[in-house]
């Protein structure tokens, strides 16, 4: 048997056709996530601009996405978190 092959994003597309599979899924995300990390999209060569529309290179953006990957060690979500011999006997 073959491994499956990991899914690779688009070569780009533009900002304002977000595709449904690449995160974060939603145009209205996206809109607030290009907002919010403009300068860092364009230092990683993630985003440019052609004539009047915003392209996003799916190269740089994957870069994008690997800096913030570091941001999640020591991020707890409910499952991961710790709890207290008081509390889990509950």
């Amino acid at each position: 048997m073959s491994k499956p092959k990991a899914a690779s994003l688009p070569h780009s597309w533009l900002s304002s056709d977000w595709p449904g599979l690449v995160a974060p899924n939603r145009q209205s995300a996206a809109n607030h996530l290009i907002r919010t990390h403009k300068d860092e999209l364009i230092q990683c060569g993630a985003l440019v601009r052609v004539g009047r529309n915003l392209v996003v290179l799916g190269e740089g953006y994957a870069q994008f996405l690997a800096r913030k990957a570091k941001r999640v060690e020591g991020y707890e979500i409910a499952p991961n978190r710790a709890q207290s011999a008081e509390s889990a006997g509950k």
